[in-house]
């Protein structure tokens, strides 16, 4: 049954929703603070210990509820409020998939052939700064030179061009399309000081500690096609395969990742970092997936095999 909204709560609505994103800002929070914080305002059903009461209440959407503890009331004018966690919104691919310099981790990236994935995450190699990425995103399924170029954006898809050059392919682990494991879908290139950063897009700083993924555990990434998102590991010693094309990759001591409540990930996110949700220590690596749930590959055996270190 649809929930009648009273004038009265339209009109507090009103008086909130400019008190809290007007020009004036909130009296009792720093202006700065008011707008980095409220991610916005809006009229929904009351929700009383996880259950629907069919009344209308005025709902503050914050990044950190608990930095509004205190200033908001739990009714104004005799209408409820609720605060409730929001990230920040962008319009679906206007930002992860658009030029960035330096390129943070979690935007689209991929081989001047066009190749569309996800920029991994950054690390050393032989003294250098690196950047890794899965092998189908950065060497083509094993077709690519080193020295070739990556673009940011990737090309076609997301519209990068020669100018758009961020690193050079240095190497990859070759993946066995003839049936044999696989337990990861990597490669690595250089890049030039300021081109990249290690800031994960949505999120911040990469932690340097690398974490085994453990059941339930709950993470997070941020990827070209499905911006931020989270969820847990739902299976911690995964088997399977996955197809690139028409070939078969048998894929080994992978693990799975499911999405709380949307998809984790999806085509285009391949070689986004996975990190813990609360330390954004770096848990694995996006490598394959169908919308429902994400099969990853672990990142101490991507460190191992290409030679990285943070």
């Amino acid at each position: 049954m649809k929930i009648e909204i009273p004038n009265r709560v339209l009109s507090v609505y009103a008086e909130v929703s400019e008190l809290l994103l007007g020009g004036a800002g909130h009296p009792s929070l720093p202006r700065e603070r008011t707008q980095d914080n409220i991610i916005g305002v809006g009229i929904r059903e009351h929700v009383v210990h996880g259950r629907g009461t069919g009344e209308p209440c005025i709902a503050v959407y914050a990044a950190d509820p608990l930095e509004l503890e205190g200033a908001v009331p739990d009714k104004i004018q005799d209408v409820p409020t609720e605060v409730l966690h929001r990230r920040p919104s962008y319009g679906y691919g206007s930002d992860y998939r658009r030029r960035h310099r330096p390129a943070p981790i979690g935007v689209s990236f991929g081989h001047h052939t066009g190749t569309v994935g996800t920029l991994g995450f950054v690390g050393h190699r032989n003294g250098s700064s690196c950047v890794v990425s899965c092998n189908h995103v950065l060497a083509c399924e094993n077709e690519a030179r080193t020295r070739d170029t990556l673009l940011q954006p990737a090309a076609r898809a997301d519209h990068g061009a020669i100018h758009d050059k961020v690193a050079e392919l240095a190497t990859w682990v070759d993946l066995d399309f003839s049936g044999g494991p696989n337990r990861l879908d990597a490669a690595v290139a250089e890049f030039e000081e300021n081109n990249i950063s290690s800031y994960i897009h949505g999120l911040g700083p990469m932690g340097v500690e690398p974490l085994e993924p453990e059941l339930r555990q709950a993470v997070c990434k941020s990827g070209r096609s499905t911006g931020t998102t989270e969820g847990w590991v739902s299976d911690e010693r995964y088997r399977t395969s996955y197809w690139l094309g028409t070939r078969r990759v048998v894929a080994v001591d992978q693990f799975e990742v499911t999405g709380f409540c949307e998809p984790f990930s999806n085509g285009g996110d391949s070689g986004a970092v996975i990190v813990d949700l609360n330390t954004y220590q770096p848990v694995g690596m996006v490598v394959a997936g169908d919308g429902t749930y994400t099969v990853a590959c672990r990142i101490r055996h991507v460190l191992d095999d290409l030679g990285v270190t943070f």
